[in-house]
């Protein structure tokens, strides 16, 4: 059934249903908070928090993905290493929002936990955000680094990519002239 509910997020989202995925997303993330399964729930979240982000609701991404963070740190030790996803997906979206040193001190903070973690599409997803708050700092030539890093550890997912690695890097060039 959670599988089902995924690929129907999944597919509403590609389609550009977006209210629907956000729906089915929701709910399901609330399900597997429930359930105690944490680290599906971390990434149910982050793409729930792509979502919300891509209708325009930065604010309620932001809260989502904080108020699971802190239901995680709630819990105690062992952080689960999944945590390190939703500190790069806030470092995201504070970046969205100009807030730099927050999204800083949360890329950081991903870094830090994902050395731990075996899990390659982080990697890539660090690689991209360190890309961004690169880019975001006028350090372009770092920014272009990070894309070619990222494009070396990149995996198909089965999640649409809206921002592929080769418009963020025309968008760079255009910006060197």
């Amino acid at each position: 059934r959670g599988q089902a509910s995924m690929m129907l997020g999944i597919t509403h989202w590609a389609s550009g249903d977006l209210e629907a995925a956000e729906r089915v997303f929701a709910e399901y993330t609330m399900k597997l908070r429930t359930a105690g399964n944490i680290p599906d729930a971390i990434s149910t979240s982050v793409v729930l928090a792509d979502i919300r982000l891509a209708l325009g609701h930065l604010h309620e991404a932001i809260n989502t993905l904080e108020q699971l963070l802190q239901f995680v740190m709630d819990q105690g030790e062992p952080i689960p290493l999944e945590a390190a996803d939703l500190h790069r997906e806030l470092s995201k979206l504070h970046l969205e929002q100009g807030n730099l040193e927050i999204a800083a001190h949360h890329l950081q903070r991903g870094k830090e936990l994902g050395e731990k973690a075996e899990l390659p599409v982080l990697r890539y997803r660090l690689c991209i955000a360190q890309a961004r708050l690169n880019e975001s700092q006028a350090n372009l030539d770092g920014a272009l680094a990070m894309l070619d890093e990222a494009e070396r550890l990149h995996i198909r997912s089965p999640l649409p990519d809206f921002s592929p690695i080769s418009a963020m890097k025309a968008r760079i060039w255009v910006a060197q002239g």
